[in-house]
């Protein structure tokens, strides 16, 4: 993470990297893969005709545990870590196929929401690897509540100008140290689980669904659900939006095994949170669109 600070220094090398790898690890390139945002992911075939994907991370500390969560979860849940390079951060997965994001799959949202937090409820209720380091949630959510009032007081003029009222901001950052302070729970999280991140699995064998691209935490389970709820069936565009989330979070919550409640105040801090990090980056309507998404989680509160 050093020798690279930002993606821009990786993308130098990473042709490199690419092929380096390919090399050592006897991999025939087999085409490009869908995604590949935190750097890149290709399709090959291993020296014994097996296919796999590889990818190799663009260094950033949210990807640090990958490889570290993927060996933790339960067999069946994420695709397996057939090989790995710490050093110039490659994993070698098993493929999956087809691959259908939960998003994109046509499915009832209720359907999908039950789907994700049944996957969910098994990840959580696995042991970590013993011996392992993994961040925990309530470390995370108490730094990023910190660097919230920060930013909202360096940025008060920008949050003006965006017509984004800095108070429910505030009781955000409130709500994260709060929940922070009483998440004892050491549960695995994938730490990003939306809907673009759980994915098809089928064989001659079964049928399920993995997810992909974990984060790696332990702590609260009812952390992980809030992309799920919101991401899934447009419940901001429906006549009653925070009565739909509302239903869609029993939905979701249910499934996985998690306080409804504790769900949606992990739901209401981090919407507020992601609305400060859209600020930040230049994504002003993102940022308002995520604001307007945590008043909807108040709505759920307060109802």
């Amino acid at each position: 993470m050093a020798a690279y600070p930002d993606k821009s220094s990786w993308q130098t090398v990473a042709g490199e990297l690419l092929l380096d790898t390919l090399s050592r690890w006897k991999l025939a390139l087999a085409g490009s893969h869908e995604g590949g945002r935190a750097g890149i992911v290709v399709e090959v075939v291993q020296e014994d005709g097996t296919p796999a994907v590889l990818k190799i991370g663009v260094p950033h500390e949210e990807g640090r545990w990958e490889a570290v969560a993927l060996a933790a979860f339960p067999k069946g849940t994420a695709p397996q870590l057939l090989r790995q390079d710490a050093t110039t951060w490659a994993l070698l997965l098993e493929s999956v196929r087809p691959g259908t994001p939960l998003r994109d799959a046509g499915l009832d949202p209720m359907e999908a929401l039950t789907i994700g937090g049944t996957l969910h409820g098994r990840i959580a209720s696995s042991s970590p690897v013993r011996g392992s380091t993994l961040p925990r949630v309530s470390d995370f959510a108490a730094s990023g509540a910190l660097r919230m009032r920060d930013r909202i007081a360096r940025e008060a003029d920008l949050f003006e100008r965006l017509e984004i009222e800095p108070e429910p901001l505030h009781r955000a950052a409130d709500e994260l140290l709060r929940l922070a302070d009483l998440s004892t729970a050491g549960a695995l999280v994938h730490g990003d689980f939306n809907p673009g991140n759980i994915v098809h699995s089928m064989d001659d064998d079964s049928e399920r669904w993995m997810v992909i691209d974990p984060k790696g935490m332990v702590g609260d389970p009812a952390y992980d659900l809030w992309p799920l709820v919101t991401q899934l069936g447009d419940p901001l565009n429906d006549p009653d939006p925070a009565g739909r989330l509302s239903e869609q979070l029993m939905v979701a919550a249910n499934a996985a095994g998690c306080d409804p409640r504790r769900t949606a105040e992990w739901a209401f801090a981090r919407a507020g949170q992601v609305t400060v990090w859209f600020a930040e980056d230049g994504d002003y309507d993102l940022a308002r669109n995520e604001a307007r998404v945590q008043a909807l989680w108040a709505e759920v509160l307060a109802g």
